[in-house]
């Protein structure tokens, strides 16, 4: 029986691997509601400046 060799990749080493998250959505109950104008949109806006949000991701 022959044995496979599993090659390292070199340039990998020492880089972070991120996994995909699945596409999700939030739904905010009492969207016009003051939490939601003081924390949850503020919060929101700062993850998708930085792209900190998943692709596929909505609100």
């Amino acid at each position: 029986m022959a044995e496979t060799a599993t090659l390292e990749n070199p340039l990998r080493e020492g880089t972070r691997v991120r996994k995909t998250p699945a596409p999700c959505s939030v739904v905010i109950f009492g969207a016009s509601g003051d939490l939601t104008e003081r924390k949850l949109i503020p919060a929101l806006y700062y993850l998708a400046r930085e792209h900190l949000l998943p692709v596929g991701f909505t609100v």
